[in-house]
């Protein structure tokens, strides 16, 4: 018998080579891989921080002091929401990510709260940057 479609055909396919005994084996399942290497950490100096930061307009100039002071990704301070600030207790709660660590409190520093509570004051209930 006969069927249509390329579902009919894997199906029948599968039966055959289920129903001959023959068994798939991944072709690449004794190659062995070279260790990779790919971290990449690097650590700015206080010289191109200061740069950076001299030639950057005001927004980027908080974004990049954030990233500076707590460690955050980009992506983290850019999704910032003053629901998540704590201004008293000196942290922010990072909702986002796919892990538990990713999902965390962030202590802020006297430079990170300081930029956090100026643009606070002007996000009016949106987003503190």
């Amino acid at each position: 018998m006969l069927s249509s479609g390329a579902a009919s055909l894997s199906n029948e396919n599968s039966g055959v080579s289920r129903s001959a005994g023959h068994a798939f084996k991944n072709p690449v399942s004794e190659v062995e891989f070279l260790t990779e290497n790919n971290e990449q950490c690097r650590v700015l100096r206080w010289e191109e921080q200061r740069k950076y930061l001299a030639a950057a307009s005001n927004t980027l100039k908080d974004v990049a002091a954030l990233i500076f002071e707590t460690g955050m990704r980009p992506e983290e301070v850019y999704r910032i929401r003053s629901e998540n600030l704590s201004l008293e207790q000196a942290f922010l709660f990072n909702p986002y990510g796919k892990t538990k660590a990713a999902r965390r409190k962030i202590p802020l520093n006297s430079s990170a709260l300081a930029i956090l509570k100026r643009r606070a004051e002007t996000a009016k209930g949106e987003r503190p940057h």
